[in-house]
């Protein structure tokens, strides 16, 4: 760092501090509004945002945010200041922490129409300031304040920010800073880019709203070539979008399940006409989370049959690249795997 880039504390009117443009849950935002909506008030696109942050954190329902705001509120200040750089006399941007500027904003508005009142408590805000910093230490703050923690950003803002940075001269840095590992990484930007082209851009054709819910279920397609090849057959990846948007998969990780729903024509016709719950209880599957402990034994071992047997499962096919040494281990590792879970099965049946 050069001497400029010597970071200060202050306390900083909010109104001061604009939002980071770059930011992806940011970039997600203007995109819904441009897809949906066109152009909006000014006082009508703060007041959206608000919501937008409120429902753009990696939990339920933004109940997350709610949470946050409601610490914030009970204690009278953050305990963490923002990140923030001076672009000008009194003018900064929010490169960490956004969504406590925009409860701040929230608060505010609160108290302003509670009280009649135009100053209150909440206009101003604890901030570290630096009046340089560079693009490299910014992406160093947002990768280790987004990835994998309690405020990490949604799978679809992650994956929008992976595909804009990856390429293959960092994808090593990039992995150690956001905690992922190569593959995954490559996965979101391809799944990113499965998004953007079968559902952002039709969005902006159709002037509807993006869906960024379960965004989760573009990453098995993009890391899965058996689900891709069951989409495929069945009217490609706007059907896969259209599916998504209908709300047929009743759970994300139903899409999993795609291609044994698909075999059989009564759950097919179950998916696409209810949702996947009802597609998967006519075939009397259940979530992998709700299966008893013999149950998931069963489930690895008939998996552990099926890659003895050389299967692939990140291009979903039965290779020749498995050699015969390849196969020999699993073949090994299935022999002690059946020999402890042998046991394992007649200890639980006791318990039961």
């Amino acid at each position: 760092m050069t001497k400029n880039d010597k970071p200060s504390y202050e306390v900083l009117k909010i109104e001061n501090i604009s939002y980071d443009s770059d930011n992806p849950r940011e970039y997600l935002y203007w995109l819904e509004i441009q897809c949906s909506r066109g152009k909006i008030s000014k006082k009508e696109f703060e007041d959206q945002r608000f919501h937008w942050f409120a429902l753009s954190n990696d939990d339920t329902a933004g109940e997350g945010y709610q949470r946050v705001q409601d610490a914030i509120e009970t204690v009278g200040f953050i305990i963490h200041p923002i990140i923030v750089v001076k672009i000008k006399k009194s003018k900064y941007i929010c490169v960490e922490g956004n969504t406590r500027l925009s409860i701040y904003k929230n608060l505010r508005s609160q108290a302003q129409a509670a009280s009649g009142e135009v100053l209150t408590k909440w206009d101003t805000i604890p901030a570290i300031v630096f009046t340089k910093l560079s693009e490299e230490v910014v992406h160093i703050i947002r990768r280790v304040s987004h990835f994998r923690t309690a405020r990490s950003w949604t799978p679809a803002s992650r994956a929008k920010y992976i595909s804009d940075c990856l390429n293959k001269d960092n994808e090593l840095i990039l992995s150690k800073q956001t905690g992922f590992n190569i593959s995954e990484l490559w996965d979101y930007k391809k799944a990113w880019e499965l998004f953007e082209r079968h559902v952002i851009q039709e969005a902006k054709k159709n002037n509807h709203k993006p869906t960024f819910d379960y965004f989760s279920i573009w990453e098995e397609v993009a890391k899965k070539g058996e689900i891709q090849e069951v989409v495929l057959r069945n009217g490609g990846f706007l059907s896969l979008a259209k599916w998504i948007r209908d709300k047929r998969f009743k759970r994300a990780e139903h899409v999993r399940q795609l291609s044994l729903i698909e075999k059989n024509k009564q759950a097919w016709s179950l998916f696409l006409k209810q949702d996947s719950k009802a597609a998967l209880d006519f075939l009397g599957l259940k979530n992998e989370d709700s299966l008893s402990f013999l149950e998931q034994i069963d489930l690895f071992e008939n998996r552990l049959i099926k890659w003895k047997g050389g299967y692939d499962f990140r291009s979903g096919h039965y290779g020749e690249h498995i050699n015969d040494r390849l196969k020999g281990l699993v073949a090994t590792i299935g022999a002690l795997f059946s020999h402890s879970t042998g046991k394992l099965k007649k200890q639980a049946r006791r318990r039961s």
